[in-house]
């Protein structure tokens, strides 16, 4: 029940933060996330004469960043930047070949000229742009810790090293909750999932998760059996989230940006990055 309602979390916080500056009005539709098939190979039989024509770009992501991207028992991939991807490569006229690969490898992947984009909610930093370009920012990445009110001021900033706080594992999120509470701290719980992190939450065996600003409060919305409380955590500042991009090829950051700036176009007057969050 809870993965039912977390699929659609990104989908409502975009509706609900672009809602009001929408050119044409909203449907109340279910979101149905698409899902591509992952491959091992480097390219696939074409399925007609058009495809065989378009250039093939190899995209490498993870399994355990959901709902930005989850792969599900298929074998295939879907979630939020999956979905953004395609509707790029549909736009810019390309073949997105997705495939699954280690967080670890990032910086080899895009260096080892092995894939050519990298899509995984990754935060832009200025000491990743030494082995590969980012997109524009299509995402704030603000870091806020959620829990459930049954104490008052549960989320005080004096009360944090008391708390015991889970977090995804292998991202910035980890570091910035350590200067918070102290480096190897036992009261840092990783996670290898927001799900298994909430979860967590909802059963009580952790005080207080911590991720997306954005996504945590869209995911208070689809619980409102439970009463949150959610703040920024201290001492951190808001970041975007781009796609890497191999350095040889400048010429394939120029085609997602144009795709990001058409997708956001359609459906907002400005890109909603640049709004306050």
């Amino acid at each position: 029940m809870i993965k039912s309602k977390l699929a659609i979390v990104f989908a409502t916080s975009i509706l609900l933060l672009t809602g009001c500056d929408s050119e044409e009005p909203q449907q109340n539709e279910p979101v149905e996330a698409k899902t591509t098939a992952t491959t091992d190979a480097h390219t696939e039989a074409p399925k007609d004469t058009a495809d065989a024509n378009l250039p093939v770009y190899r995209i490498a992501t993870v399994s355990t960043t959901s709902p930005l991207i989850s792969k599900k028992e298929d074998g295939t991939v879907t979630g939020f930047e999956i979905e953004i991807l395609e509707a790029i490569a549909e736009e810019r006229g390309f073949k997105p070949e997705f495939v699954i690969h280690k967080w670890k490898d990032l910086q080899s992947d895009l260096e080892g000229a092995k894939v050519d984009i990298w899509s995984a909610g990754i935060t832009i930093k200025e000491e990743r742009k030494k082995f590969g370009h980012f997109s524009d920012p299509y995402l704030p990445d603000k870091v806020g810790i959620l829990a459930i009110d049954d104490a008052p001021n549960k989320l005080a900033t004096s009360n944090l090293k008391n708390l015991k706080i889970g977090v995804k594992e292998n991202t910035s999120w980890v570091e910035q909750v350590e200067e918070v509470v102290g480096e190897n701290s036992d009261n840092i719980v990783k996670f290898q999932s927001n799900y298994a992190n909430f979860e967590s939450l909802a059963k009580k065996q952790i005080d207080a998760m911590v991720g997306n600003e954005l996504f945590l409060s869209a995911m208070t919305k689809q619980f409102p059996e439970i009463k949150f409380v959610l703040k920024t955590l201290p001492h951190t500042q808001q970041g975007h989230l781009g796609f890497m991009i191999q350095k040889d090829k400048p010429e394939l950051v120029t085609e997602i940006n144009a795709g990001l700036k058409y997708i956001f176009r359609l459906h907002i007057r400005t890109p909603f990055v640049s709004h306050d969050f």
